[in-house]
């Protein structure tokens, strides 16, 4: 009778979660399409080299033209405050081939029509070294054991156009003026760098954080069943103590379910809003925008001016740098939609964050931090999730070219200023950590 209980509980248990999980939120992770191969091993190799090697030898002409500008311009700014502070990064990454790599999507080149994109991944232990120029000592490290260095990566659609012989906009042929392919019949440009693959992203995450989590929920399970099984051949003692704990474990599951709704629901606006909404991309966007803005705010806020509101970069503008430390990483922990609306023509979320910052003066004493991090996303209300389009790349409305996001945020074939919210999620508002 014990036992039976135990597996009554167990089973109201897995359909709470299970109902939860699997049909409170439905969400579109990934693309439908693409196809495989988009670079050799050699070329990732050479990619990933490039960005890890400038971080040591501050040779910012060796990425010049793999990245994008606003890639170029975070490295940049790294690059400043390691010189700044005195200090060097350098990353070892010793691959183990332990991560599934058609899982997660390594290597896919999808298209939405006028631009490819594709993600390049490594897989191992990741050690990433902060270490003095002077003395040669290792001031901070971060050990990922099984990490994954990921790289997304953009190119011109028109490549695939019998080596970029027709326009991607009309279809018509194109010429070569200078720099720039010209389509004649609509006056579409493009830089004849744009035919190569760019890097737009650099992420470094841990792989089997999840898995472990997943597997440390079925130990109270374990322990329940042996309990019953004990109980149900001893005592009316250990009988009573084990349906106490199935009882226990049921309201410790109920209340699981109900905090994972909640912690759910700002997400669950957001999917009811977006019918496209992909949780993964929308988690990654607001990595890049809080990296790059906590990057940027070191030493020029203005780098970020087209990912913001402009009153809120006006208004940060004004004020001083916050202290004189600088960012060496930035590692959000977890994420949390908290709420999600339609105000004034804007879609507007509101995320919290728990987050660890290490920062570093130019005394070189490294300083830890960790806390809760607001920040408010806005796009605009017609913006809906594109899972193939990368932000990273736009459209311009005036002149019609591909484009990648400039820092000062004009077109730089027709000197056009883009609106980035029509895109994607830029930032609203944003605090500090608390």
């Amino acid at each position: 009778m014990v036992i039976e209980f135990a597996v009554g509980v167990l089973v109201a248990s897995l359909i709470a979660l299970g109902y939860v999980i699997f049909m409170n939120v439905k969400f579109k992770e990934t693309p439908s399409e693409g196809h495989h191969d988009a670079f050799d091993r050699e070329t990732k190799d050479r990619y990933i080299k490039n960005i890890t090697n400038v971080m040591k030898n501050f040779n910012l002409k060796t990425i010049a033209s793999t990245v994008t500008e606003f890639m170029y311009c975070y490295i940049e700014q790294t690059v400043a405050v390691l010189k700044k502070v005195g200090i060097r990064k350098e990353v070892d990454i010793i691959e183990d081939g332990s991560f599934d790599r058609d899982s997660i999507s390594d290597n896919i080149v999808i298209s939405d029509g006028k631009n490819n994109f594709a993600t390049a991944l490594l897989g191992g232990k990741i050690v990433e070294k902060y270490i003095d120029n002077v003395t040669d000592k290792v001031l901070y490290e971060k050990v990922i054991e099984k990490g994954i260095y990921s790289l997304e990566m953009i190119r011109s659609d028109h490549i695939e156009r019998q080596n970029a012989n027709f326009c991607s906009n009309c279809g018509a042929p194109m010429k070569i003026e200078g720099d720039f392919y010209v389509c004649p019949n609509c006056g579409t440009k493009y830089t004849t760098e744009s035919a190569n693959w760019i890097v737009a992203n650099v992420t470094c995450y841990n792989y089997k954080t999840e898995n472990r989590l997943t597997f440390l929920y079925f130990i109270p399970v374990l322990i329940m069943i042996v309990l019953a099984f004990i109980a149900n051949y001893g005592s009316w003692k250990m009988k009573v103590i084990s349906v106490l704990y199935d009882l226990a474990l049921l309201g410790v599951v109920l209340a699981l379910c109900a905090w994972l709704t909640k912690l759910m629901s700002g997400l669950n606006k957001i999917a009811k809003y977006d019918k496209q909404f992909s949780r993964k991309s929308f988690q990654k966007r607001v990595e890049y925008l809080v990296r790059t803005y906590e990057r940027a705010k070191d030493l020029d806020i203005s780098k970020v001016k087209s990912l913001m509101e402009p009153s809120l970069y006006e208004r940060l503008k004004e004020q001083n740098k916050y202290d004189e430390f600088y960012m060496l990483d930035f590692e959000i922990r977890k994420l949390v939609v908290r709420d999600f609306e339609i105000k004034d023509d804007k879609q507007l979320a509101y995320v919290t964050m728990d987050v660890n910052k290490i920062t570093i003066n130019e005394k070189k004493k490294i300083k830890k931090k960790k806390g809760k991090y607001d920040i408010t996303l806005y796009r605009h209300k017609d913006t809906l999730t594109d899972v193939k389009l990368n932000p990273e790349v736009i459209t311009c409305e005036c002149c019609g070219r591909n484009m990648n996001l400039t820092v000062d945020g004009k077109c730089k074939a027709c000197g056009n200023t883009y609106d980035l919210s029509k895109y994607d999620w830029i930032i609203y508002d944003v605090s500090d950590i608390k």
